[in-house]
């Protein structure tokens, strides 16, 4: 890593870890933390919602595409693991947070 382009990286990383974030003191005022929680509720409820759905549409495809269609069926097939990678962050969010907090 002796290019121009690794000499870059290592200034920018040590950059990075050298500023420290600083926390906010106290606690959040109640009205603000109740609103926050239900939108981040509504949020991972509606990421959630939509990665069922997802494997739904993917399962009916594979179903569709049983008889004489089997791109349809391929593609619903393909569908799956992009539909678990999408739904995997949203219910892991909260514990990856609270892991590097």
């Amino acid at each position: 890593m002796n290019t121009f382009s690794g000499l870059v990286f290592q200034a920018s990383w040590r950059l990075i870890v050298a500023v420290t974030v600083p926390e906010p003191g106290g606690d959040p005022p109640e009205k603000v933390q109740e609103k926050v929680k239900l939108f981040l509720g509504w949020l991972r409820y509606g990421g959630m919602a939509a990665g069922v759905g997802g494997l739904i549409v993917c399962g009916a495809m594979m179903a569709a595409g049983q008889r004489n269609r089997h791109s349809l069926s391929a593609d619903g097939a393909a569908g799956v693991p992009w539909a678990l990678a999408g739904v995997s962050p949203v219910i892991l969010a909260s514990s990856i947070v609270t892991q590097f907090a």
